[in-house]
């Protein structure tokens, strides 16, 4: 692995894993994948057994799970003013996101996968909204990557509904960070795998 500059989601942590190798927006961002190789053992449980929609639906029920999580642990720092608003309300978003994702996998036929222990390196105010705007921004990219291949005309709607206030959300956050709240005119992607391979090292077996 070549050198690079830290990235605002190498500290993350996901307990009972190391965190060195946790670079999903620094790698995946940039087109590439540290760490490639085979899916890990809670990939290979959590996903593959289960294919097609349901696969995907629990790919994107991983991330809700990690950004609802993420809100949770920001509220604690004791935020204050239109950024603690914008915590508590995309907060409820994302727990919304997980009933409806967790509902959607079990109408699969499949089982909805675990939430893992995550553990995020925000301390204040500023670092929640840094981290926050990273955590977003990929979000809605994989839920460009991923929700394409949907085949349940049902599960692409509303696909499209959830990635729709992702984008909400990183566009907040961008301005709470003083950044353009929309830089491109086209959003990138990645694709599912890449993401799994990356978060996989970080999630608790």
């Amino acid at each position: 692995m070549t050198d690079r500059p830290l990235q605002p989601m190498d500290a993350i942590e996901v307990h009972g894993m190391t965190r060195s190798a946790f670079i999903l927006q620094g790698a995946l961002g940039a087109g590439a994948l540290y760490g490639a190789g085979a899916a890990g053992p809670f990939v290979r449980r959590a996903f593959a057994q289960e294919g097609g929609d349901a696969e995907i639906l629990n790919f994107a029920l991983m991330l809700q799970y990690l950004e609802e999580e993420f809100y949770s642990q920001a509220l604690e720092l004791g935020l204050t003013g239109d950024v603690k608003k914008l915590a508590t309300a995309f907060r409820g978003h994302e727990q919304a996101h997980i009933d409806t994702l967790t509902e959607a996998v079990t109408g699969a036929g499949a089982t909805p996968v675990k939430k893992p222990t995550f553990e995020f390196p925000i301390e204040d105010q500023g670092s929640f909204v840094t981290l926050g705007m990273t955590l977003e921004d990929t979000g809605v990219q994989a839920f460009n990557g991923a929700g394409p291949m949907l085949t349940a005309n049902e599960a692409l709607a509303g696909a499209g509904m959830i990635v729709q206030v992702e984008a909400r959300h990183a566009a907040a956050l961008r301005l709470a960070a003083m950044e353009e709240p929309a830089p491109d005119a086209f959003e990138e992607t990645i694709e599912m795998k890449d993401v799994l391979e990356a978060v996989e090292p970080f999630i608790q077996k």
